[in-house]
């Protein structure tokens, strides 16, 4: 766990501390401040790229510029870096719709706000943009009934949703990977096994159809389930009434196998040859995002605790899902408070000046002042 959060800092927020002791001189108090700025998501104001420098070359400040970097282009204008140097920068995030901007007409950010939108009313929350307007930025969708009514509730509790005017009852159990609760309904396969031990005889009336088997502990869901004998793979079936750690044998074809019984998942004992070793459990903050893309919402148990985030990607790694960042210090906020991006900005931090230029946060929302990265 440790690994992947270091891991993701690293990819993410430039993992450099802030410091709670005093900077000494200007230079280590640009380095904290662009610290504690990295956290909110926007990195240090690096020196322009040759390319970009190239681009605007025998060009003023306001011209447009185009930027070839092998398969990288983009178009952009001509603007003044903080220092000094005139460079080919991205045209900004564009403006919000005009329904989201009236709907915060007269409002102060965080307001809750609601705007029409193809003959429905969409709910959501006042944020400042980085050009200053004030617009209605749409709440994220609610979970659906079977996951919400487990989002405060633990692996195997009661819970319940309403569907088409009746009430579903079930338990709470893995969806996937195991990185959400989703409520479903007691099947008979369990309800068979309730009060029973595993490697317990059970039987199942389904219908029309009635079988007898055994008590075994599902790998994904980590409850007993009436399985005929046939259903229960034979290193799991070798482990039925044991606990971890006990001797155990199974037959494949004409071979027989010895082992010892293992716990994979939490809850599943199957038999283990010695010099086999168990596949490693992917975190959840990785499974979280697992069938989702870049920037999706996620959520996952961490410690039997809901949490929820947004999916990020590694460099040269997977997706994972990441709360997300802290807001900007008000410094650096009020430093571009009517500035344009890309314009040069400066704010006290710590009793020194720290110079830097105005950057949006990787919502486009907050336009803060990026200080300068040290050289």
């Amino acid at each position: 766990m440790r690994q992947l959060a270091l891991l993701c800092c690293a990819a993410l927020f430039a993992c450099k501390g802030s410091g709670s002791s005093l900077p000494t001189d200007a230079a280590s108090a640009n380095a904290q401040a662009a610290a504690q700025v990295a956290q909110s998501g926007v990195e240090c104001e690096p020196e322009a790229p040759p390319a970009a420098v190239a681009a605007c070359t025998g060009k003023d400040a306001g011209a447009t510029c185009t930027v070839n970097k092998g398969d990288d282009t983009f178009t952009g204008t001509c603007v003044k870096t903080p220092s000094g140097v005139v460079a080919c920068a991205p045209a900004p995030h564009p403006e919000p719709p005009e329904a989201e901007v009236v709907a915060c007409n007269g409002l102060t950010p965080p307001a809750p706000c609601s705007f029409p939108d193809d003959g429905k009313t969409i709910t959501g929350t006042c944020k400042s943009f980085a050009s200053g307007v004030v617009a209605c930025v749409p709440d994220p969708p609610p979970a659906p009934p079977p996951v919400a009514a487990c989002q405060t509730l633990t692996l195997g509790a009661a819970c319940s949703f309403p569907d088409d005017g009746t009430t579903v009852s079930g338990n709470c159990e893995p969806l996937g990977e195991k990185n959400v609760l989703i409520c479903h309904p007691v099947s008979p396969f369990i309800k068979a096994c309730q009060g029973l031990s595993a490697g317990a005889s059970c039987t199942v009336t389904e219908e029309d159809h009635t079988f007898t088997g055994s008590c075994t502990t599902l790998p994904d869901k980590g409850v007993l389930a009436c399985l005929p004998p046939h259903e229960i793979p034979p290193p799991v079936q070798a482990c039925n009434g044991k606990g971890a750690g006990d001797a155990c044998s199974f037959t494949v074809g004409d071979k027989t196998v010895s082992g010892m019984c293992r716990a994979f998942e939490e809850h599943l004992l199957a038999c283990v040859p010695p010099e086999a070793e168990p596949e490693p459990t992917p975190e959840p903050e990785v499974t979280a995002c697992n069938g989702l893309s870049k920037d999706a919402t996620c959520s996952f148990l961490d410690d039997g605790k809901p949490r929820s985030g947004v999916c990020h990607q590694i460099p040269g790694g997977p997706l994972v899902c990441l709360p997300p960042p802290p807001q900007p210090p008000q410094e650096v906020v009020d430093a571009c408070v009517n500035h344009a991006a890309g314009a040069t900005c400066s704010f006290v931090w710590k009793g020194f000046t720290v110079t830097g230029a105005c950057r949006t946060e990787p919502d486009g929302t907050t336009l803060v002042c990026a200080p300068l990265c040290a050289e």
